[in-house]
Formats: structure tokens, sequence, C-alpha cells
């Protein structure tokens, strides 16, 4: 399990016009970078959120779409195990070549990092922090099939976790399109986060159809 290094100019086309490109990516396996769409989300999804998911995946991927996560538990990992299911592979980004990558790297899935060696303690937290700039930056739109609010009501535009550096400090903020499903369920958590996303940007959408025909309209370029 040998991570490749990408030239410089790789990186910068990967990653042309984002603002947040890494200095460097080393990377396992290999993938087609068009049509490239991020799905994330919570930890603890719901159980409709889990199924819709699993169908969104089928959706995207028989359009043609490459699936860019973070292989977390929850949202990201239901994704990437839908992809690999679909005898496809998910792109992984990760901070460094850690456990879960190498997890991931064994069952097929493309892994990308922004370093081979792992840092220690906050070291680690804050690179496991910046490596959704990875996620947003490989995708040209990002996907939140349910998100999660940490804590609810006041007047904070950052109710949560990691799908919030992705989708808003990353996505919308680097002028990524960022899509949110409207929730499923009457969870307060799950609705205070959807407030949070939406009024950050995310465009609200009440279907696979809908996001499709969505996507299918940014991606003009890549399918016919």
């Amino acid at each position: 399990m040998n991570p490749r290094a990408l030239s410089k100019s790789e990186v910068q086309a990967l990653f042309r016009g984002y603002p947040y490109k890494p200095s460097s990516l080393y990377i396992i396996g290999t993938t087609s970078w068009g049509g490239s769409v991020a799905v994330v989300g919570t930890r603890k999804p719901s159980r409709e959120a889990v199924r819709l998911t699993r169908e969104l995946v089928r959706a995207l991927v028989g359009d043609g779409f490459t699936i860019v996560t973070g292989g977390a538990v929850g949202i990201d990992a239901v994704a990437a195990q839908e992809v690999l299911g679909l005898g496809a592979s998910p792109v992984i980004a990760r901070p460094c070549l850690d456990g879960n990558a190498r997890q991931w790297a064994s069952r097929g899935a493309v892994v990308v990092m922004e370093s081979v060696e792992c840092p220690v303690g906050d070291g680690y937290r804050s690179a496991l922090a910046l490596r959704n700039r990875l996620i947003a930056g490989l995708a040209g739109a990002i996907i939140v099939p349910e998100a999660r609010a940490w804590r609810v009501g006041g007047d904070s535009d950052k109710p949560c976790c990691g799908t919030w550096y992705t989708a808003i400090r990353f996505g919308v903020r680097a002028g990524r399109r960022v899509f949110i499903f409207k929730p499923l369920v009457g969870d307060v958590e799950v609705h205070e986060a959807f407030r949070v996303f939406v009024g950050s940007g995310a465009v609200p959408v009440g279907s696979i159809d809908e996001l499709l025909a969505r996507l299918r309209g940014l991606f003009s370029g890549w399918f016919p």
C-alpha cells in the first residue's frame, strides 16, 4: 500500500480555481475526476437518511458521477459502502495514511491524503478538520443527505461538525454549490442544522429527482 505523490501540475489541475488547494497530495488507486460530487453528513444518521443516502448513491453512480467522501462513520461510510457494493470506487479523503485510510484502500476505494505520515494529538485533529477542504475541492458539488446540530438555538452559524466545514467553510464560502435534503424526520437537531446550512447558502432539495436535474445542469459540460 504505497501512496503515489501527485505532481504540482496534477494538484493544480485537480483544484483549479479552488482557493484552499493543498500544497501536496498523495493517492492510492486511480479514478476519473470528471463529474465528481461529494456526499457527506452526520455521523449519527436517522434510518430515513441512511435509506436516502443509499438510493442517492445508486442514482448518482448510475448517472456516471464519481462519489467523494470522508470515510467517517455515518453518512460518509454509508455512501462509500454503497459505491463499493455497486462495483465502483469511491474517493475517500483522509488527512494522512491513518487506519481509516488503510481500511478503505484495502476494500478497493481510492484514497487521497495531504500527507503520508500522521501527526499526533492536536496536530492530527487539526489535520482531520483541514482534510474537509480536500473533499470540497475535489467535488464539483457537495450533497448533504442529513446533518445534525450539536447545539440548538442561538446566533451561531456553525452548529456542528465536519459536515459544516466541508459544506459551508470550504464549500459555499469557496464558491462550491451545496445541496442539502429537506429533513425527513422531526428531530430538532436535524432541523436546526438544516436551518443553519440553508441560511449559510446551501440549496434545499426535496427529492433525488430534483437534485439530479440540478446536477445535470451544473455538470452539463461533462454529461450529454
